[in-house]
């Protein structure tokens, strides 16, 4: 069953942007982006939850009416979406090994909430290896290796596969030597950045991976994009679960500029630009200008600190010259910077894991509302593991065609 989308949601002015509202969303209408509350226009069931807990009384759910409805996301269950999945990259001529990274890759972005970097992305892949752009096989080779050291060539091979390749070496390095570090080149687009940084914590370390990406950000005071994205990820291991930063140096990934223009939602004026450098509520016109990059000036500087490690530390492409997924100019040549260290090198167990605890008591000292980067992901990733992936009407359009051509069955109704 969908969501439903017989209500919508209502802030006003007494919010106070403290993010307990979407903490108990079910469905992912209400989220917290930037430290201000975003409301998806449908999905809502109006089961009243973030009402019930918002502490201004802030929220009120209002039925929609029937002519101003629009076609709600759908729950699948992660079984049988997973096997969907790799069904598909596994007709297209993608070995079993690496269609279950993809897949977990997929999923992973899913059942945290970040749809945009999900199943929403599997068309838009298989279009670029139909066009001779990206490689069904990835053909990865450690091209030089000296103590902890890496360079890595991803052969124009999946972003995913490549990404966890070069984090499983950077950890074999981290366990022995206490730190691994390795670049990559010749990539694409690899999704969720912290899959990566994840499965180094789930090592018992700590990750660190950015990309570069196509460009969609200006040069801080000008007006063409000449910078990525750029993301940046940390995570690691912690007694209540897992500290996970994950994020764009723009205010939001361009994919949730392009899923919001998919699925016929509004953005935020806060998200992008247009052409000629105002503010934009359209995604179609701010996939035409430039985003905004996260913190003014500090994220356009953070983004060419990822372009400078990924890019052109790595041998790949950088700046201008990287080429996005979806665009079909040429190859991407995104390039990766991955890197893994062991705490306990630096501390012991003991002393890491007592620090780590009143370090976050520190953060925490005002109690309630305040939260641990990967909190909010964790818990999304809970409910969605027992309720199932919400799927968009477009991207169930997209994925329904693309079964249809491989003689699939869809895991929808």
């Amino acid at each position: 069953m969908g969501a439903g989308n017989n209500y919508r949601v209502e802030i006003s002015d007494r919010c106070i942007q403290c993010g307990m509202c979407a903490e108990y969303c079910g469905f992912g209408v209400l989220v917290l982006v930037e430290n201000f509350i975003q409301v998806r226009p449908t999905g809502c069931s109006g089961c009243g939850a973030c009402a019930e807990v918002c502490p201004e009384q802030a929220i009120r759910i209002v039925p929609v009416e029937p002519s101003q409805r629009q076609e709600a996301g759908v729950a699948v269950p992660l079984t049988d979406l997973r096997e969907f999945v790799m069904a598909v990259l596994l007709r297209i001529g993608v070995p079993e090994d690496e269609a279950s990274i993809v897949t977990a890759s997929l999923l992973e972005a899913d059942l945290r909430g970040t749809s945009s970097h999900g199943v929403a992305r599997l068309a838009g892949y298989i279009k670029r290896i139909r066009l001779g752009l990206m490689q069904a096989a990835t053909d990865f080779k450690v091209e030089k290796q000296s103590g902890v050291v890496v360079v890595c060539d991803a052969g124009n091979g999946w972003g995913q596969v490549a990404g966890l390749r070069a984090m499983e070496l950077c950890i074999k390095s981290a366990k022995r030597y206490g730190v691994g570090v390795a670049t990559v080149k010749r990539s694409n687009h690899f999704g969720l950045a912290s899959f990566y940084t994840l499965a180094a914590s789930r090592a018992g370390l700590i990750g660190l991976v950015m990309s570069n990406t196509g460009p969609s950000m200006a040069a801080w005071g000008g007006k063409t994009p000449v910078l990525g994205t750029n993301p940046i990820s940390v995570a690691a291991p912690a007694p209540w679960g897992e500290f996970c930063l994950d994020m764009a140096l723009t205010t939001v990934a361009k994919s949730r500029i392009r899923l919001a223009g998919k699925e016929g939602h509004e953005i935020p004026p806060t998200w992008a630009l247009d052409e000629f450098g105002r503010p934009t509520t359209d995604p179609t016109i701010a996939l035409k200008g430039t985003l905004q990059p996260a913190g003014g000036a500090k994220g356009y500087a953070a983004a060419l600190l990822v372009d400078l490690l990924s890019g052109v530390l790595s041998g790949g492409a950088y700046a201008t010259d990287v080429r996005g997924s979806m665009d079909s100019s040429g190859l991407a040549n995104v390039g990766q910077f991955v890197a893994a260290l062991d705490p306990v090198f630096f501390l012991g167990s003991e002393e890491w894991e007592q620090r780590l605890t009143d370090w976050a008591a520190k953060i925490k000292v005002d109690q309630g509302d305040v939260r641990i980067p990967g909190e909010r992901a964790e818990a999304a990733r809970s409910r969605n593991a027992v309720h199932g992936i919400s799927i968009g009407p477009k991207t169930r359009d997209e994925l329904s065609l693309l079964a249809t051509e491989l003689g699939l069955t869809v895991p929808w109704k």
